[in-house]
């Protein structure tokens, strides 16, 4: 017998998964920030840091990844409050596309 993934449990693990994600961001926004009591000149240094093109793709994912738990959440609300059950599944497919889109949007502003 074989499982198959399907898109309310998918839904499910992204939105822990991404949710994860948003939580470790978080702690690293902290911190960056917190490198601004240490005076300017060591915010400027890390700020320089982290400007590196290499890391360009990780700002894209970050846009997705709360792209994507911002219309998952959404689609949360639709199927737990209003008659969003039966369109759950075109809900899921819509949040990922507009995770895309704004992934996609990012990396053609950003000249990846």
């Amino acid at each position: 017998m074989r499982y198959r993934i399907k898109t309310g449990f998918a839904a499910w693990l992204l939105m822990r998964a991404s949710g994860l994600v948003l939580t470790i961001y978080l702690a690293l926004h902290v911190w960056v920030l917190s490198h601004l009591t240490q005076g300017p000149e060591a915010f400027d240094q890390l700020m320089r840091t982290l400007e590196d093109p290499l890391l360009r793709p990780l700002e894209i994912a970050l846009a997705a990844v709360i792209t994507f738990h911002a219309a998952n959440g959404v689609r949360l609300i639709l199927v737990d409050l209003a008659e969003g059950a039966r369109y759950q599944r075109p809900l899921f497919w819509l949040a990922a596309a507009a995770t895309v889109a704004a992934a996609a949007v990012l990396a053609l502003y950003s000249g990846l």
